[in-house]
């Protein structure tokens, strides 16, 4: 019966750290995603302008990679619990005793710590979740600081006047170039004299 219950406990340990290891698999995968899409996008988004929010958009990709890196430095952490470095034994004969033993191989799995509270998996596991997070809470900012500053811009230009020019580069009709000039319509410049 004591035997049964081992054996239990050990496959509920065993779930804990595939509960643990798809967990952080998840944030990893979600993080990349993410970058993906920010990375396909953010000319889009911030356009030519804005340098505040290219620097906003650059740190939260610095901090997505960190997520990554600390999420995969988890798995090694689980991977390395479940299967640690094989210890120096005086006696070799007991060791392969234990190990081809059955009624021996619950105690050899005893003496393993299985458990995925490790100080070395909580560490990594943290920092992962703390810089998912932080990343985040900068993507919904430069969300934010985008969709603002492209409704500022837009009521700034409702009260300018544009001044088109259109050039062509050495009398070649390829090479066209486009100057756009605002004026405020309240301006003293803007005023006929």
């Amino acid at each position: 019966m004591a035997n049964l219950l081992v054996m239990e406990d050990k496959d509920i340990r065993f779930k804990a750290f595939d509960f643990a290891s798809e967990t952080t698999k998840q944030l990893v995968t979600i993080a990349t995603g993410i970058i993906a899409l920010m990375v396909t996008f953010s000319k889009d988004v911030i356009g030519e302008n804005y340098t505040s929010e290219k620097t906003l958009l650059f740190w939260t990709w610095g901090i997505y990679i960190f997520s990554i890196l600390f999420g995969v430095l988890t798995l090694m952490a689980l991977t390395g619990t479940l299967q640690p470095k094989n210890t120096k034994q005086k006696d070799k004969s007991k060791n392969e005793e234990i190990q081809n033993s059955e009624s021996n191989e619950i105690k050899c799995c005893e003496k393993i710590d299985l458990n995925i509270n490790n100080s070395n998996i909580r560490f990594f596991s943290f920092l992962q979740i703390l810089f998912f997070i932080i990343a985040l809470i900068l993507t919904t900012v430069f969300g934010y600081k985008s969709l603002t500053n492209g409704e500022i811009k837009n009521q700034d230009l409702k009260n300018k006047i544009p001044i088109i020019r259109k050039s062509i580069y050495n009398n070649d009709s390829t090479k066209i170039y486009i100057d756009t000039l605002y004026l405020d319509k309240n301006s003293s410049q803007s005023t006929n004299r």
